[in-house]
């Protein structure tokens, strides 16, 4: 697959959802280690980019038809003519070894062997964040309203070869971990010219919101044909960050699932699945309602980092314990209103990294719980 790089320059066109050039410093990604989570599978019209930014998926081009969706019993995914999907993945993100060399498309043949190395090995599904704040050289937006193309572009690049190697997408437009913890340098901040004057405002100023819907806009625009998306996770552990109100996060999850659903049907005439996750292992109230029973939430999606079991093992078999505690009180939770359910994140965050054996047999003695 060819990805030869294009000559860089000093600057560069930003492209922007209405199409109008705006120029800033060119600048490179650097390779920076993370941390790996495991995912477990349980039951802008008229965007503007420099000609040499056209979509590899262009020639790499599939049948748009198998989407994935939820059986008919609702407990289990299936492509559109029948056939049975089961996930098997882990998170990955742009600046991640193996990913990192994509940008730029500085080792894209780096990047291609990995994901033909995970197929090769069983693995079907990749979680993503459209951009990585832990460093400011991964934002998708910068400043808000302008779409950096070497994101773009990298993005471009990975769902091409996402869909020759049968990878599939959940994809989630913000890192809101790094984003939190770096909001002083964030685009979206106000003191950066940003919308965003205090956290809270994240999930409910109209400002903000707006700006999130035009972000979602131009993601179904440009990716939004790919069948390899398995869904879009409208929010990274919507509670846990911003300090908003069950009610405020609730609102702003039907308004923003609605936007997507709705402009995705009017725009490719179909929809892919829509998921939303939390960070708290048994969510309660209408956390529990918007996770396990909401009517526009395809799927119910957790983050079972239990303290200490998986957060900070003592050992490997803790971890796998409170994982199956964790399944199982989510399936309970879909007993009435049926749908599949994933841990799409877990792992020893407080203790990383592991030993390599220990490592192996923790997440090992996981998947299987």
């Amino acid at each position: 697959m060819d990805l030869t790089p294009e000559p860089t320059t000093t600057s560069r066109q930003g492209a922007t959802p209405e199409g109008r050039p705006r120029f800033r410093r060119s600048r490179r990604l650097g390779l920076a280690a993370g941390s790996l989570l495991l995912v477990a599978a349980v039951a802008v019209g008229g965007l503007a980019l420099r000609p040499h930014l056209s979509r590899l998926a262009d020639h790499w081009r599939v049948q748009r038809l198998n989407y994935i969706r939820v059986a008919p019993n609702g407990r289990y995914f299936q492509f559109e003519d029948g056939r049975p999907f089961i996930v098997i993945g882990q998170n990955e993100a742009i600046t991640w070894p193996n990913m990192a060399e994509l940008y730029n498309r500085n080792e894209p043949e780096v990047t291609e062997a990995y994901l033909r190395t995970l197929q090769e090995h069983g693995v079907n599904t990749i979680r993503v964040m459209a951009e990585y704040s832990q460093f400011d050289l991964s934002y998708l937006q910068d400043p808000i309203g302008t779409f950096v193309p070497e994101t773009v572009q990298y993005w471009d690049d990975f769902f091409a070869l996402a869909e020759r190697y049968g990878i599939y997408v959940i994809f989630t437009p913000w890192d809101t971990f790094w984003m939190f913890r770096n909001l002083d340098r964030s685009p979206w901040y106000a003191a950066n010219g940003g919308p965003l004057e205090e956290p809270r405002d994240w999930l409910r100023d109209p400002e903000v919101i707006a700006a999130q819907k035009e972000t979602w806009r131009f993601i179904i625009d440009r990716w939004g044909d790919s069948p390899n998306i398995l869904a879009w996770e409208l929010m990274n552990e919507v509670e846990m960050w911003w300090g908003n109100t069950e009610e405020e996060i609730l609102q702003w999850a039907d308004e923003m699932a609605t936007f997507v659903r709705d402009y995705e049907r009017q725009r490719w005439g179909k929809n892919h699945l829509i998921s939303i996750s939390v960070a708290k292992n048994e969510p309660t109230g209408l956390l529990a309602d918007l996770v396990f029973r909401h009517p526009l939430i395809d799927f119910a999606n957790t983050h079972l980092y239990y303290e200490p079991a998986v957060n900070n093992p003592p050992d490997t078999i803790s971890a796998a314990l409170a994982v199956n505690h964790g399944v199982r009180h989510a399936l309970a939770e879909t007993q009435e209103n049926p749908r599949p359910y994933l841990d799409t994140e877990s792992g020893p965050i407080s203790r990383w990294p592991l030993q390599r054996d220990f490592d192996l047999e923790y997440y090992h003695n996981m998947s299987w719980a």
